[in-house]
């Protein structure tokens, strides 16, 4: 047995060293421009592959903490934003595969979605070859492959409730540190702070309305906005079942800040996606919601977010301005400027779908097919729908749009079962949250569109792991390493 261990341990440091090496070498390919920082680099690169490859699910954890990190944090290579999680999901799916390889076994966790997101991805594929900018289509491709496989690994590392508890508490943890971010923003631009020490991008600092719309970490309030759905929704379905360990004066303080903060975004998909998790949450818990305590932390979190909302509006005739410029923007959603681009936009639509309506004119296509010549790409950046659901329906046609929603559809009928079946108060608040978290999110994908966003398939993934561990208690991890192998193989004491 020793030998074989031994034999398994050579084998996979072998393999392990060669993924390392493979790692600095792409590092040096991509910082050829900066050749000062590639021993740095490859450095820190090699340790994180390493590091991934002996211990699959802190790096998970890692990942988790960097979901927010879009736009601070983040680092451009040959015209590519790449990110920390990108990074660290990029070296987690190589993992699995080496493991896979060693262990001769790619056995995964069961996932319903898998079978939907193949044909997903299949219509995709096949619809490169109607694409007018193939090199923009296949890029948009690998980028939404590298998501949805990112999203699949998760269940077979989040496999049981001590490790899912870990995973929201890191979740909390850098949602707590970004909103407060997000909170300098706004009254580090209000006192007229530089951009360099806020971090805003020009268009969002109070030039625009007389206050700022904050993104915090993110590239874009809205795309900060929903990534604060996930955390308002695990939050609010943890203060009305108590099921959590962490305790309601921790939990409520963080609720408000991340409420203030997403209404600080100015993002109406943002709050459309609010109201949809607070309805949904409530919905499951109704007869929680009328307990005295509950209320009494409702009351006291609206009073704190309406009162530190007027502080950042301002005094006076500054606050008046203010309020009316800030409800204008969120109530006039049917008319001026912004509706008639949105009309526009969704008849140039219904245009590129009539020109392929099975197969569509192909992934990332829609900015290509609107744009002066197909290789040229606007000052302004490529044009989008501003509606997941019917981009999805121009560039992947009616096959395309019809497996997206049987991939939500399985979700959500999985989610429902899981609720009903939750054997402990905190893997039902739990369920229940995602679940709102994702048609939270659906309703913002109304406003706008771009699907490859990490922590959506975050979520995504996070929910099969949850449904999982409801729905098959005697779920197991993807079988252990050889170095995992060895360090639970020990020498047990007689028995008395």
């Amino acid at each position: 047995m020793g030998n074989i261990l031994k034999q398994l341990r050579s084998r996979e440091t072998i393999i392990g060293g060669l993924f390392v090496l493979a790692t600095v070498l792409l590092l040096g390919l991509a910082t050829a421009k900066l050749p000062v920082l590639l021993p740095l680099g490859g450095v820190v690169l090699a340790g994180l592959a390493l590091f991934t490859y002996r211990s699959p699910f802190l790096a998970l954890l890692v990942i988790t903490f960097f979901l927010p990190f879009e736009r601070i944090g983040s680092y451009d290579v040959a015209g590519i934003t790449v990110r920390p999680s990108q990074i660290l999901a990029l070296i987690l799916i190589v993992v699995w595969f080496l493991h896979g390889v060693i262990n001769r076994n790619f056995r995964t966790q069961k996932n319903p979605i898998i079978i939907p997101l193949i044909a997903f991805l299949l219509i995709n594929l096949v619809s490169l070859t109607g694409a007018a900018n193939i090199q923009r289509s296949i890029l948009v491709f690998a980028f939404t492959l590298f998501t949805i496989g990112f999203s699949l690994l998760i269940p077979n590392y989040v496999t049981d409730e001590v490790k899912l508890r870990r995973v929201i508490r890191i979740l909390l943890i850098t949602t707590t540190l970004v909103a407060l971010f997000g909170l300098w923003q706004f009254f580090g631009d209000m006192i007229g702070l530089p951009t360099t020490l806020t971090g805003l991008r020009e268009h969002y600092t109070k030039i625009v309305f007389g206050f700022p719309r904050i993104q915090s970490t993110a590239l874009e309030p809205l795309y900060f906005a929903n990534f604060l759905l996930i955390p308002i929704a695990v939050i609010y379905a943890l203060l009305i079942s108590r099921s959590s360990s962490i305790k309601m004066i921790r939990l409520l303080p963080l609720f408000i800040l991340t409420v203030l903060n997403l209404v600080l975004t100015v993002s109406r998909g943002g709050y459309l996606g609010v109201i949809v998790i607070i309805l949904v949450v409530s919905f499951v818990y109704l007869r929680k919601i009328f307990r005295w305590q509950f209320l009494v932390s409702l009351v006291v979190g609206i009073v704190v977010v309406w009162f530190f909302a007027i502080r950042a509006l301002g005094f006076g005739d500054v606050f008046q301005l203010n309020a009316e410029t800030f409800l204008t923007h969120i109530v006039d959603s049917f008319s001026g400027p912004a509706y008639t681009e949105r009309i526009e936009t969704f008849q140039w639509a219904e245009e590129a779908w009539r020109a392929n309506p099975i197969l569509g004119i192909g992934p990332g296509q829609y900015g290509p097919f609107v744009s002066a010549h197909p290789y040229i790409e606007p000052k302004e950046g490529w044009k989008i729908v501003n509606n997941e659901f019917i981009e999805l329906l121009a560039e992947t046609g009616v096959l395309g749009l019809a497996a997206f929603l049987v991939v939500i559809g399985s979700l959500v009928i999985r989610s429902l079962k899981a609720i009903v079946r939750a054997r402990t108060p905190y893997l039902r608040a739990l369920m229940t949250a995602l679940l709102a978290a994702l048609l939270g999110i659906l309703a913002q994908y109304m406003t706008f569109s771009i699907l490859y966003i990490m922590h959506v398939w975050f979520l995504i993934g996070l929910m099969v792991a949850v449904q999982n561990i409801i729905l098959n208690p005697a779920v197991t991890e993807p079988d252990p390493t050889p170095e995992e192998l060895a360090s639970h193989t020990t020498i047990q004491p007689p028995q008395p």
